[in-house]
């Protein structure tokens, strides 16, 4: 119907309002309080009013105020997160200081020790997940800057993303911040590797983690625009003499085609307008966070253990409990681990954990380990006793070896050399070694699995099983079969039939394959 034309009843404007929602799929819809001042919620119609600069963040902090208030107060998994996973006395090496009181609106940056002398008690922090992209901030922290920076930060040093979240850290009423690239001394290996191996602590006591979703690097900032910017107005409803506008997002909701089942050509959309779902560092810090706030360009997204909503309201619970939200079940199985088996775990982590984060990007490949870091930290709850194996956990070491990247073939067209390349230590047994989202096979049962490990062990840097591989070594006992590969142009194909497997890519690095014979014998470990 055309909602335009006429004086309508609020009855009637309401019924074919919805009719026209339903078209076209409507996320959220705006207008005014009435002439009289009475608020448009006494007639059952959402209000979505957003305002731009300071006035916008600060509207935005009470409505996540509530949420979070909510969370400490009444959620019951979160509740139970708060008492037995977070570390009360835990205070990060180094923090920004943006109590707006001192240094006129600048900040500073803080030892841990500073903070500690400062205060009776250990201060809230907020941590922040963006993507740095190219950009290089005036204020990154460095051996030549820190003292610096341990003086002051001007207000104009900081790119745009620093200012926004240190804006909407101010309006919740707490006056640090924790940001990678200025709490952690850049170009300094020592501090890096330290501080890497320390994710886990610095996301999971942080009172909230603000994630810049849409922007590619630090300089595009938080929010670029108020709700009002996309929105469409389609009607004025009659109400005595006066007229108010309903507006209608003409797009669906810009989290549902991420967060439900998604077409294979709506993913470089998605990639574009979300990279932070697609960065490998990002990736922990949403999971291990107790609570995070997910800033798109025109409104906040709060998400907990227990619960996620939206400013306007069309997120609901069920979307966010699909397959592609995996924070609630992260909890289940990695925090509230006693209501869970072993094998139920073990697959989520094969199929939930490393099978996605082995496709997201990541600009240093020899990081792909130490940024999933802080999760198998976690998961070691769920495995006490195992040992971490380069992304795999000893009490299921075989079923985890039999991975394959379902994405490898379309990259080994394009590329093979730099596909397979491994120019870092990572073992190519582990999964980690190659970028692709890693699949499992079916978990065979105990009684026939074949191969058995005889030893498996990983040397890590600075102590720390979660950090920086250093070594890998391992010895399998099985059966060798004899058999024979044949070059197929792009890659090898057995001369054997062993069940559906008739196609491999070789796992080694060299190079001139296909320049050897037509056949070459090779002797396959039998698994299972």
């Amino acid at each position: 119907m055309d909602l335009s034309q006429g004086d309508l009843s609020l009855d009637q404007a309401r019924i074919q309002f919805r009719t026209y929602d339903h078209k076209l799929h409507a996320a959220a819809i705006s207008s005014n309080v009435d002439s009289h001042g009475t608020p448009f919620e006494s007639y059952d119609i959402p209000i979505r009013r957003r305002t731009y600069a300071d006035a916008l963040f600060e509207e935005s902090s009470q409505w996540a105020r509530k949420r979070i208030s909510e969370c400490l107060k009444s959620h019951e998994s979160c509740q139970q997160y708060h008492r037995n996973q977070r570390d009360a006395t835990f205070i990060p090496s180094r923090l920004i200081n943006i109590d707006p009181t001192k240094l006129e609106g600048d900040v500073v940056l803080e030892t841990r020790d500073t903070v500690r002398k400062g205060h009776v008690e250990v201060p809230k922090y907020v941590a922040l997940s963006y993507c740095w992209g190219l950009y290089k901030p005036e204020c990154l922290t460095t051996a030549e800057t820190v003292a610096r920076n341990m003086q002051r930060i001007p207000w104009s040093m900081l790119p745009a993303t620093f200012r926004d979240a240190i804006n909407f850290t101010r309006c919740l009423g707490i006056n640090y911040i924790w940001i990678d690239s200025v709490c952690i001394i850049q170009g300094d290996k020592e501090d890096w590797v330290r501080e890497a191996g320390s994710m886990f602590d610095v996301y999971r006591n942080s009172y909230v983690t603000l994630a810049a979703l849409y922007g590619d690097s630090s300089d595009r900032g938080l929010r670029s625009m108020s709700m009002q910017d996309q929105l469409v107005k389609i009607a004025d409803l009659g109400w005595e003499k006066d007229r108010y506008p309903v507006y209608i997002r003409p797009e669906p909701h810009y989290l549902s085609g991420y967060l439900s089942d998604i077409h294979e050509d709506a993913k470089n959309t998605l990639r574009a307008w979300g990279p932070l779902f697609y960065r490998a560092w990002t990736y922990q810090e949403r999971m291990i966070a107790p609570r995070v706030i997910l800033f798109d360009k025109s409104e906040i997204i709060f998400q907990c253990y227990s619960t996620a909503s939206c400013e306007c309201g069309a997120i609901t619970e069920e979307l966010m409990r699909s397959d592609r939200a995996q924070k609630f079940t992260f909890f289940d199985c990695a925090i509230d681990t006693d209501r869970k088996s072993r094998s139920t775990i073990s697959h989520f982590w094969r199929s939930s954990i490393a099978g996605e984060f082995g496709g997201l990007d990541i600009t240093n490949p020899s990081d792909r380990l130490i940024a999933l870091g802080a999760i198998a930290k976690q998961f070691q709850r769920a495995f006490p006793g195992e040992e971490y194996l380069a992304g795999l956990w000893s009490g299921s070491f075989i079923q985890e070896m039999l991975w394959f990247c379902p994405d490898l073939d379309a990259e080994l067209y394009a590329n093979r050399k730099q596909t397979l390349n491994r120019p870092y230590s990572l073992p190519t047994w582990s999964w980690a070694s190659l970028k692709g989202s890693m699949h499992t096979h079916v978990d065979p049962p105990d009684d026939k699995i074949l191969a058995t490990v005889v030893k498996a062990e990983c040397q890590y840097g600075n102590d720390n099983r979660f950090g920086i591989l250093k070594s890998s070594f391992l010895i399998l006992c099985s059966r060798l079969l004899p058999t024979e590969i044949k070059w197929a142009g792009f890659g090898f194909t057995l001369c054997l039939e062993l069940n559906a497997l008739t196609f491999l890519w070789m796992d080694h690095d060299g190079t001139g394959y296909q320049n050897d014979p037509e056949r070459q014998e090779v002797y396959l470990l039998e698994m299972v």
